[in-house]
């Protein structure tokens, strides 16, 4: 998607799922216990092998008498089919569905996990954005206060000490501000984590909706 779209909390999973190298990791290990419940299956099939030996060949003599060729076709096939094997057939299948049962939940698990994982920075993200904005707004009004105070010092209604709280109000809403702004970029390189895109990359998201709709849900 295009780095200014916002993108909402449901285009975030899905790129998450996608890209996520966990999610891989539990697909592929889901696919090797079927595969292998495949193989313990073939067991109660009858195994077939065969052969074809071709054979093409002159004898050579002494007395200069020239032999026919021979040519000789050698074909084989056997079967095999196990009847009976104490179970152990049966238990080495049993094993290989269970494995596959766990090898599924695990995946599931995992999807899960990259979600949940994805919606706490999604929100985390969105949250130390909101306190971007708040810090913003209480530095503004420090510094209007500030400039407040020293016109009223200047009138004589103020003192000094009033505008040395002024600035220091100032100096911990910039502090403020800075540590929100610090929160945005470890959140901005958790969410990019998460969903499996360099730290780098640039992307905006969608604003909670301000109203919920329950009646959908």
């Amino acid at each position: 998607p295009h780095p200014e779209r916002p993108l909402t909390l449901a285009e975030r999973s899905d790129r998450g799922l996608r890209n996520h190298p966990q999610t891989r990791a539990a697909w592929q290990a889901a696919r090797a216990a079927a595969a292998t419940v495949g193989i313990e299956l073939a067991d109660y099939s009858v195994q077939a092998s065969g052969a074809l030996s071709y054979l093409r060949a002159r004898q050579i003599t002494q007395v200069g008498v020239l032999q026919p060729l021979i040519e000789r076709v050698t074909p084989s096939l056997s079967l095999t089919y196990t009847l009976f094997d104490f179970g152990a057939r049966a238990s080495q299948l049993e094993a290989a569905r269970f494995n596959l049962l766990a090898a599924n939940l695990t995946q599931n698990r995992t999807l899960q996990s990259v979600v949940f994982n994805v919606e706490q920075a999604y929100y985390a993200l969105l949250g130390a954005q909101g306190l971007v904005r708040s810090g913003e707004i209480s530095l503004r009004n420090a510094e209007t206060t500030l400039e407040a105070t020293e016109r009223r010092r200047q009138s004589g209604l103020a003192t000094i000490g009033d505008v040395f709280r002024a600035e220091t109000a100032v100096a911990q809403a910039k502090l403020t501000l800075q540590q929100s702004q610090g929160l945005v970029s470890q959140a901005r390189g958790r969410l990019a984590s998460t969903v499996g895109i360099p730290g780098t990359a640039r992307f905006t998201l969608a604003p909670v909706p301000e109203a919920v709709p329950t009646g959908a849900l």
